[in-house]
């Protein structure tokens, strides 16, 4: 009885511990970006980068937009689109992309504020 009900608190503790780990983002020019632009080739169409942040309120009103019907066949029609994370407070730093803020200053926006596309 002991051993089962040890066996269980192992699994307990080992599925709330993976529920509560998070991964880390896929890294921006490895993952991100060649897989856009191996897309964008494969379709014939266009990157939309866009920069963003969780806390930004801004990013979320550009995505709502990309997703209102009035325009999404267009955005959907033509480009291909891509999120970085970056510039997030030091305690969500695990949300952003490894390498975004290269990304950003090599797109001189690191001073153009968000989102940045």
């Amino acid at each position: 009885m002991k051993k089962h009900l040890l066996s269980l608190a192992t699994l307990i503790l080992a599925f709330s511990l993976s529920t509560f780990a998070q991964d880390t983002p896929p890294p921006a020019t490895d993952v991100v970006l060649k897989q856009a632009y191996a897309q964008a080739k494969k379709e014939n169409k266009k990157v939309l980068l866009m920069f963003h942040a969780s806390w930004c309120g801004w990013c979320k009103k550009m995505d709502a937009s990309l997703e209102d019907p009035s325009c999404k066949k267009f955005f959907d029609d033509n480009y291909v689109i891509a999120h970085l994370d970056v510039l997030e407070q030091p305690a969500k730093a695990n949300l952003e992309n490894p390498g975004s803020l290269d990304q950003l200053k090599a797109f001189k926006g690191e001073k153009s504020g968000l989102p940045f596309g």
